[in-house]
């Protein structure tokens, strides 16, 4: 699977034996950006994956509450002095506001999907994403803390300089991978 992340909405937790109704693709980047970890980052579970359903390696979190701190990053990134292109960044805020906002992409949980980031079998990738909720997603947050209480950490004034091949703003209905039709993840 590479090292994509992938994100995904869906409007119920994705389990064994219940596959969430209306599973929709939000996003897909090379790599594991900031963007995609804030949007999973309230309250985030390891849940059931949409690509491979015989693993618990995707994390999911709430959508609405993950929209509203990623707009606040967003927010306080774009009024850092390090900030590049600030002209082409307002573009690229206003187009995540107005996906985010759409009806088409909107659900109750975002699901990230990173297991193309760790090799492994089944258990293995589910402590993957038990890591990468206790670390890469903590970190994050607390990066995202920092920068609204005015102290970022030196590689949020980095990101800023880097924001179009770092900060993850790419946006599609469709994505490399998908789940398999008829998705239904087998019962534990």
């Amino acid at each position: 699977m590479s090292n994509r992340s992938l994100l995904f909405t869906t409007d119920s937790m994705p389990g064994p034996g219940a596959s969430p109704s209306a599973i929709r693709p939000l996003a897909e980047w090379n790599g594991l950006p900031p963007t995609h970890l804030l949007l999973a980052s309230v309250n985030p579970k390891r849940c059931r994956s949409l690509l491979a359903p015989d693993t618990d390696s995707g994390v999911a979190g709430e959508y609405a509450g993950g929209v509203e701190r990623l707009l606040a990053f967003l927010e306080a990134l774009g009024n850092l002095d390090a900030l590049v292109a600030p002209n082409a960044y307002g573009h690229a805020v206003a187009k995540a506001r107005e996906v985010l906002a759409s009806d088409e992409h909107r659900g109750r949980y975002v699901v990230l999907e990173a297991a193309g980031h760790y090799d492994g079998e089944s258990a293995e990738l589910s402590a993957a994403a038990d890591r990468l909720i206790r670390e890469d997603i903590r970190a994050t947050v607390r990066a995202y803390e920092g920068l609204i209480a005015g102290a970022p950490p030196r590689w949020v004034h980095s990101l800023a300089e880097n924001w179009a091949d770092e900060l993850g703003l790419a946006w599609s209905q469709v994505v490399y991978y998908s789940p398999p039709s008829g998705y239904a993840p087998p019962p534990r």
